[in-house]
């Protein structure tokens, strides 16, 4: 039975609910995506540390450096806003290299606070 004023109640309620829906869907997306690069950083800045930590390669941090901003370039793409820093930390007991990546992530136009990003990764140097 149709009332005389429900007409075109359908499309406005498809409408209104649709807005909602994509309001949802493009917040899920957009955390799932920094969760994504987030990793991809921390795994980088792994690599590096490694690379970094290994015998022939301590005495090198530019190397680490430039292999952690082609690997997020390879994964990523030069779209995102990252800065790398590498050293190599050295006392008696303990000598360690340090990969550091900041990055600005996309999304949460409103909260930019969210969006950034550091992470760091240790490895114990080798011997040498």
């Amino acid at each position: 039975m149709r009332f005389r004023g429900q007409e075109g109640s359908a499309v406005v309620d498809f409408i209104l609910t649709s807005f909602g829906l994509l309001a949802i869907f493009t917040s899920a997306l957009t955390v799932i995506t920094n969760l994504y690069l987030k990793t991809v950083l921390t795994n980088v800045a792994t690599n590096s540390a490694r690379q970094l930590a290994r015998a022939d390669q301590s005495s090198n941090p530019e190397a680490a450096i430039l292999a952690a901003r082609n690997a997020i370039n390879a994964i990523v793409g030069n779209r995102l806003q990252t800065e790398v820093s590498a050293k190599t930390l050295r006392d008696e007991s303990y000598s360690s290299a340090v990969v550091t990546v900041n990055a600005k992530l996309p999304g949460f136009i409103l909260l930019p606070d969210l969006t950034a990003i550091s992470t760091s990764a240790h490895a114990t140097l080798e011997l040498q």
